[in-house]
């Protein structure tokens, strides 16, 4: 363990014995460390990661708050406009085998749009005997009747794509049910089966609480402020995206007042990093310590890609834009619900 306190983890319980939850969370980007669910006398821990929490200097995606801007949007420049305030922003490659891509970096100028980055297996911390961590059994339902259409770079086109009767139709199916084995047009990954899009969601009504807004203007932001109130009601998590597996009997149940969620199915993961000891690893980072492609369900709640540049590809009229003394706000609800699993 480190003496830096930003990787010391900060643990956060439920009060009840069985069910019961809790987490880690490290001051380190947010990043939630372990999810612990302890039921029916078994522990899991429900997303991936390093077994040290130091590790999460490698693997910098997992599980953290990314941004300031998260995804892939488009090297600049480019000119926006917002409550009569008119810049330019110049978002910066983040590797030069893609120079048109600024990927979890943030466009300059922009103060807002940071997201959760996690990574959910709800069956790697089973003890049965069986090595696979492939969560293509887990059944994942996503409320959304389009997708972003992208391109070669992983960029957003403008356009929407309808899921209905494709791979991306997402109700209640396993994940493995119609996978696709061979990349579509707009891949990342040529030649590869994978998840790695984004799913836009109907316009939907909030209502009008505080935590419905995707802006708080600083009058707004007193100490008096309860944000979070009506996020923490029953209810709240109203199911537009949810993952479940039979196996462990475990199921999420998510709620976000942002517009849509990337799915990625974790393609690229090559064995390379660190495994935790709960999820059958060594602990140690090396070459096959880590963990294998499909291992894992990362879910990131956002508004739809480069909104700003494309008001037409999201439905709720919704962009990205902050003016002077405007505060973003991105809240994603998620329900810990378990079930004792049927024998199989």
């Amino acid at each position: 363990m480190t003496d830096d306190a930003s990787f010391q983890p900060i643990l956060l319980s439920l009060p009840s014995l069985t069910p019961s939850l809790a987490a880690e969370v490290l001051p380190h980007g947010l990043t939630l460390h372990r999810l612990f669910l302890q039921a029916d006398g078994r522990t899991h821990d429900l997303v991936v990661g390093p077994e040290d929490p130091t590790g999460h200097k490698i693997l910098k995606y997992t599980n953290t708050v990314i941004g300031r801007y998260t995804n892939r949007v488009p090297t600049g420049p480019h000119t926006l406009t917002r409550n009569g305030i008119t810049t330019t922003i110049s978002p910066k490659a983040t590797a030069e085998s893609a120079p048109r891509v600024s990927l979890h970096g943030g466009p300059t100028g922009f103060d807002q749009l940071t997201v959760q980055h996690w990574g959910f297996n709800l069956e790697a911390s089973l003890k049965d005997g069986s090595p696979s961590l492939s969560v293509k059994n887990h059944r994942l339902t996503i409320a959304a009747p389009h997708t972003v259409k992208i391109d070669g770079d992983g960029l957003a086109t403008g356009e929407l794509a309808p899921t209905s009767g494709t791979v991306h139709q997402h109700r209640s199916k396993l994940i493995g049910e119609n996978f696709p084995e061979v990349a579509a047009e707009g891949s990342l990954s040529p030649g590869y089966g994978e998840y790695n899009h984004f799913y836009v969601f109907d316009k939907r009504d909030l209502g009008p609480s505080i935590a419905a807004k995707h802006r708080i203007t600083a009058e707004e932001f007193t100490p008096e402020l309860n944000a979070v109130a009506d996020v923490l009601k029953p209810g709240a998590a109203d199911g537009v995206v949810e993952l479940a597996s039979e196996k462990s009997g475990i199921r999420l149940v998510f709620g976000t007042n942002q517009s849509g969620v990337q799915f990625y199915s974790y393609n690229f993961a090559s064995g390379e990093g660190s495994r935790k000891r709960i999820h059958g690893g060594s602990g140690s980072f090396g070459p096959g310590e880590g963990y294998p492609a499909t291992s894992a369900v990362f879910l990131e709640f956002h508004e739809p890609l480069a909104s700003y540049l494309h008001p037409g590809s999201n439905p709720s009229g919704d962009d990205t834009i902050l003016a002077p003394g405007e505060i973003y706000n991105n809240y994603v609800r998620a329900d810990v619900l378990y079930k004792t699993p049927n024998p199989l």
